[in-house]
């Protein structure tokens, strides 16, 4: 079986085994291969790749080229396309979109890995475009981890990333005379924590029996703090909306706003229990049609019905069809992670919850 996909890149070369979740390799030359596997790049510079045991249909897998170190990046989950409903199932986690409008601008980023190294979740809305959550989606993560492979500090390598990302949309945005930009809601699951750092009003929650715990804040105007900083910046609010256009406060791109919106993300750490059953990570579109109390209650009808099943992937799909029956006038692209915590979870250990707050 072959994949084929295109890049900007002319030339390809030999590639290295990386650990989970994919492969990187070197762009010199034209074909190149390791055991059984072969890539080979055609005249119209497209790339067909044979014999991987995950690369071997383009739905499966995304690429990223990047120019500065010439490489291009397979990972283990995709970037999804522009328009159209799709899921992914994992053996742990659940992803579900459901496309409204045109375009679908919603894009996220799952990245597994052995209980030793980070495991990575995003999910970035975009607005005017889709290209900038589709460029945060298949760069932000490796900015990160990257960092914190070299400092071992993931606190200061979710910082890091952010700003390098926010540099390069920023720069791409001006040279090729763009508008829009996108949130970025990242929750990393490391050594028993979950790291949430979040960019405007994506949220993410934590699901124990009919409890529900917030790891991000909404960064829009109903946000009093955000609200203030952007006023004191110069930046005028009408109905709610930065100059009657942006509906949030914080956001990676947005070269029009950009002098009054604040670009660092909100950080939360969360210590994860025994007790704790799911993380949810879900884009505005998703939270429009159902608050955090709401999912709770869906969860348990879900439980009760005569449907029920355990299979992740289930319990996905029904929150999403529900969330999307409720709206019933302003429909927003949706998407839904949804993570097995018992995957997570100390073991034999007290039950306790560390809060460990914003900052």
């Amino acid at each position: 079986m072959k994949t084929s996909f295109q890049t900007s890149t002319a030339t390809t070369s030999t590639f290295k085994q990386r650990a989970r979740p994919g492969l990187k390799l070197n762009t010199t030359q034209k074909t190149f291969g390791e055991e059984n596997i072969v890539v080979t790049m055609n005249s119209n510079n497209s790339y067909v790749v044979q014999n991987h045991p995950c690369f071997t249909d383009q739905n499966e897998f995304s690429y990223t080229v990047q120019k500065k170190y010439n490489q291009i990046f397979f990972n283990s989950s995709i970037v999804p396309e522009s328009s159209g409903d799709h899921s992914e199932t994992g053996d742990f986690y659940f992803v579900a979109q459901k496309a409204n409008g045109k375009e679908m601008q919603d894009k996220y980023k799952v990245r597994t890995s052995d209980r030793n190294d980070p495991t990575f979740f995003g999910v970035y809305d975009g607005h005017s475009t889709h290209v900038i959550a589709e460029l945060l989606a298949s760069k932000l993560d490796e900015y990160i981890l990257e960092n914190f492979r070299v400092k071992s500090d993931l606190d200061s390598a979710i910082k890091h990333g952010f700003s390098s990302i926010e540099s390069e949309v920023i720069s791409s945005l001006q040279d090729q005379k763009l508008r829009g930009g996108s949130t970025a809601l990242c929750n990393i699951l490391y050594n028993q924590k979950i790291y949430s750092a979040n960019l405007g009003d994506s949220q993410s929650y934590v699901v124990r029996g009919r409890e529900v715990i917030s790891l991000s804040k909404s960064h829009d105007f109903l946000n009093e703090a955000e609200r203030i900083y952007v006023e004191q910046k110069g930046g005028v609010l009408l109905k709610n909306r930065l100059e009657g256009e942006l509906a949030i406060s914080r956001s990676i791109g947005d070269v029009n706003f950009k002098e009054f919106m604040n670009s660092e993300p909100e950080i939360m750490v969360y210590d994860i229990t025994e007790e704790d059953e799911y993380l949810i990570l879900c884009s505005d579109g998703f939270w429009n049609g159902m608050s955090p109390s709401q999912c709770v209650e869906k969860i348990e009808e879900f439980r009760r019905s005569e449907n029920y099943s355990t299979e992740l992937k289930n319990l996905g799909h029904f929150l999403v069809d529900e969330a999307k029956a409720n709206i019933k006038i302003k429909k927003d692209n949706m998407t839904l992670i949804i993570v097995d915590l018992k995957e997570f979870a100390p073991k034999n250990k007290k039950k306790v919850t560390t809060f460990s707050g914003f900052f």
